[in-house]
């Protein structure tokens, strides 16, 4: 095991689930397979480091993987569900899934996939908008997708939240707490409405 893998501490808040860096990487490529084939080349090409967390009652075992655990592994997606499996050995045979809680290195994932310092370039009566309402035009966006993942999923499964307007006011006084600013209510609803249509395809 290299020196590089074993000073990552396995219970640092900087382990990102699986399914945060994917719908990330998937709204970005917009397509689930390149998504998938992205991430499963960073983790084995050692450039992004992963755990393992077990799933099973009472084990609460975590193991810090070897890149060449992604090189007889690969990350997919069916029946909704993402998922860990061994590498496909045909074109039409899917390999056996690892029942486990998957995480990537937060520093080195935001290295491959650098957070967006802004947004995207907005219409002329957008960027008025955000001027008149006294609020910051920058939006953070990678953090956001994060955190959206964060409240709509869990062990693996998605979780859709009651209704997409309150979670958008939740996330705008949840990025003025954090980030000290204010997003346009529009953009987040647009955001949040976004990442759960790649949510609901990874898992339901």
């Amino acid at each position: 095991m290299s020196k590089r893998r074993k000073e990552l501490p396995l219970d640092d808040p900087r382990w990102l689930p699986l399914a945060a860096a994917y719908t990330v990487i998937c709204q970005r490529t917009g397509d689930p397979y390149l998504a998938a084939r992205d991430l499963t080349g960073a983790l084995a090409d050692e450039r992004l480091r992963s755990m393992r967390r077990s799933v099973e009652p009472f084990n609460p075992s975590r193991e810090l993987l070897p890149p060449s655990f992604w090189a007889k592994h690969e990350i997919d997606s069916w029946d909704g569900k993402l998922f860990v499996v061994t590498t496909r050995v045909g074109a039409n045979v899917r390999g056996s899934s690892i029942s486990a809680a998957f995480y990537v290195w937060r520093p080195d994932f935001e290295k491959i996939w650098p957070t967006e310092h802004g947004p995207p370039a907005e219409p002329q009566h957008g960027r008025k908008k955000l001027e008149k309402s006294g609020r910051p035009a920058t939006i953070k966006r990678h953090d956001l997708r994060i955190e959206i993942v964060r409240r709509c999923w869990r062990a693996g499964t998605f979780i859709a939240p009651g209704k997409q307007t309150d979670l958008a006011l939740e996330l705008q006084d949840w990025h003025k707490r954090e980030f000290k600013s204010e997003p346009n209510y529009e953009d987040l609803r647009k955001l949040v409405g976004e990442v759960i249509a790649v949510l609901k395809i990874v898992g339901k």
